[in-house]
């Protein structure tokens, strides 16, 4: 009686514990993970984003209370809250330098572990970079935005050099423009070869025309490119702070901010629709003294189109300033865990359902030898009872119908009726065993 009620149970509690198990353990479970944006050789300032990723999907992680180690070092170099959107611009008393192992963590997990990795490179800011040099009649020309950028629809000054041989020359320019506003202005050189004019870029790039009439006559075109969906950086800081402004919608822009050496600090700023429909906002914290280039971008890790790298307010040139990295990612490591659980969870539950077969098999054999049996001795028995009717028939004149009644036994309807429902349902519940199995192999 109990090996046919194991019969029923086994595959009835295998096939609940795989369900159990494809809707629990053996889920992918989301990962929280950590990576660590930085540039230069030596580190005095980076980025922390914390992430939650679930099946290549990532979302922010706001307000992760986070720790920052370096080295064995028992006492973290820097803790503190995510925002909102998972992102803290930490700043380190002292610079880290490149190739230190250092670790986040994050109560108590560890969200991303290794080397610090990161591109060498130095900001600048050149007064006179050109962005166009156009030469005619001897008279070269040379055409720079005053702060190296120009996104539209924002004015900005223009300046344009004038020189021959070298020298200075004092002449009056007529400027036409194509895909820019004013399209056409006047204006003249100062002592020392320069003319200044306002433009506002439309399209990209600008065609620059300019007809030099006087101490020298020329002729000559110039090309500016433009940032089609840059974030433009306020020339002026208000009250110490940067004011940035999008032209397309965006909810908020990341800035850095670099000195003559490396990144000092940066911020995030988030951004509100003003009444000409762009979108602005202002740091919450200061602008460094000692800044040189502020990096602007719509993207955390200053990639991207909208990314554009101004001289520091106050100044003018254009600046340049190695970009943030991935200096440290913990999405292989943390990602690489879970599946290894996931694996050890669903081969776990694969040895599980092989034993269940196992036994399943086992007792099937074993309830069909019985049941042969049976039938052996029920046969036996038969057989002898059959042959004890004969010899009483021979001895004794009976009818035909008498004879017929004692020769012919009642059939083993019951016991074969019992074998032939056993063995249907084993081989349904294997049947069923084999394709939670089979669900379990794909789904890993």
């Amino acid at each position: 009686m109990l090996r046919r009620r194991l019969l029923y149970v086994i595959p009835a509690v295998a096939t609940l514990l795989v369900a159990a198990v494809l809707l629990g353990p053996a889920q992918a479970r989301s990962v929280t993970v950590a990576r660590l944006l930085a540039s230069g050789s030596d580190v005095r300032s980076a980025r922390i984003v914390v992430v939650e990723r679930a099946e290549g999907i990532e979302r922010p992680w706001p307000n992760a209370k986070v720790s920052l180690f370096v080295g064995d070092e028992a006492t973290a170099r820097w803790s503190g809250a995510t925002d909102s959107e998972g992102i803290a611009d930490v700043s380190f008393d002292a610079p880290v330098p490149a190739g230190a192992p250092v670790r986040i963590v994050s109560e108590g997990q560890v969200l991303a572990t290794g080397t610090l990795a990161t591109s060498e490179g130095s900001p600048i800011l050149e007064e006179r970079a050109p962005a166009a040099t156009v030469q005619g009649g001897g008279v070269v020309v040379r055409v720079a935005p005053e702060r190296g950028a120009l996104v539209p629809p924002f004015a900005e000054r223009v300046r344009v050099l004038v020189t021959r041989a070298g020298q200075p020359v004092a002449a009056s320019l007529k400027v036409s423009a194509l895909s820019a506003e004013p399209s056409e202005t006047t204006t003249s050189t100062n002592d020392e070869g320069v003319a200044e004019l306002s433009l506002t870029p439309l399209a990209n790039p600008i065609m620059l025309s300019l007809e030099v009439r006087g101490d020298a006559v020329a002729d000559a075109e110039a090309s500016i490119g433009i940032r089609m969906s840059g974030v433009f950086v306020a020339p002026e800081l208000d009250g110490g702070r940067v004011t940035v402004t999008s032209p397309v919608p965006r909810d908020r822009v990341y800035l850095s901010f670099y000195d003559d050496r490396a990144r000092t600090s940066g911020c995030s700023v988030d951004l509100t629709k003003d009444e000409q429909g762009f979108f602005r906002g202002t740091c919450g914290v200061e602008m460094p003294a000692e800044t040189l280039a502020v990096v602007a971008s719509g993207e955390p890790n200053e990639k991207g189109p909208s990314t554009v790298v101004w001289p520091a307010p106050g100044r003018k040139g254009t600046a340049g300033a190695p970009l943030l990295d991935v200096a440290l990612d913990g999405t292989r490591a943390r990602v690489g865990a879970e599946r290894r659980r996931v694996s050890i969870v669903r081969t776990a539950t694969v040895a599980g359902l092989c034993a269940a077969a196992a036994i399943e098999l086992a007792l099937l054999l074993w309830t069909g030898r019985r049941e042969r049996r049976r039938l052996s001795n029920f046969a036996a028995v038969l057989d002898q009872e059959m042959k004890d009717a004969a010899e009483q028939n021979a001895a004794a004149v009976v009818s035909d119908s008498q004879t017929e009644a004692v020769i012919q036994p009642i059939p083993p309807k019951t016991a074969v009726g019992v074998s032939q429902r056993l063995l249907v349902v084993t081989i349904c519940a294997l049947v069923v065993l084999s394709f939670a199995m089979i669900a379990v192999l794909v789904l890993r």
